[in-house]
């Protein structure tokens, strides 16, 4: 374990909590290393070599090397590294961290040069939302990428509790919809839209309408003309229509 962002001391107790400290882990913290650098990248591979780890994890990306994480040039040597390490038969985990977006509706990606994640084979992406950690499989080469789930962090054991997958984009919002249509009432998209925000939902009246569209089409909900030519939903299965 090569890390360069926490003590031994804090190391220690986070193996120890989540159970970790009964196998045979070997720590590097706090010793400057840096891959990019050719002596002590030579260092680095002598103790693989003689130790033959099976896992190397680096904590962090940024912390490990001197380049400069948005020329891609300079990152693709940094890769490069990290290729060599993993031609001695180990499992390298590295942990590298999102950029920050100036849109707060677009996807945050990694951060840095795109080289960093074209050259990985595999990428699990961590983020917490609502006390939840949601870990998706944006790129796999290995195998086909799994959808996403929502996982929780036990405080009594330290050991994550599997929650359930994550639905596609607008699937958790029509659940949602499913379940408020078969109760009694006038369901307009203004309706909807009122309850879908009580609950937290982040939603407009034009993603709602392409949602609403979308399930009457493939049959989810009844779409029907009430009073003065207002459109109101219904679930197929409640049997209000």
């Amino acid at each position: 374990w090569v890390d360069e962002e926490n003590s031994g001391s804090i190391l220690k107790d986070r193996f120890l909590k989540i159970g970790l400290m009964n196998y045979l882990i070997q720590f590097l913290h706090y010793q400057g290393v840096k891959i990019d650098d050719r002596n002590l990248f030579e260092e680095l591979m002598d103790i693989i070599v003689t130790e033959e780890p099976n896992i190397i994890c680096f904590d962090s990306l940024i912390r490990i090397h001197n380049a400069s994480e948005n020329d891609a040039s300079e990152m693709s040597g940094v890769m490069q590294r990290l290729r060599e390490i993993v031609n001695t038969g180990a499992t390298v985990l590295c942990i590298h961290h999102d950029g920050k977006s100036e849109n707060s509706n677009k996807k945050k990606t990694a951060r840095g040069s795109s080289d960093i994640v074209g050259a990985v084979e595999l990428v699990l992406n961590c983020e917490e939302v609502g006390g939840e950690v949601i870990l998706s499989n944006p790129k796999n080469r290995i195998a086909e990428p799994f959808s996403a789930i929502k996982i929780k962090l036990n405080p009594a054991t330290y050991k994550f509790d599997f929650l359930g997958h994550v639905l596609p984009e607008g699937a958790e919002v029509l659940e949602e919809i499913k379940d408020m249509v078969c109760r009694p009432g006038s369901w307009g998209v203004k309706e909807i839209l009122i309850e879908l925000k009580a609950a937290a939902f982040k939603i407009g009246h034009e993603k709602l309408r392409g949602i609403l569209s979308q399930a009457v089409r493939e049959g989810v909900l009844v779409e029907y003309t009430a009073l003065r030519g207002k459109r109101e939903y219904h679930s197929k299965k409640a049997g209000n229509i």
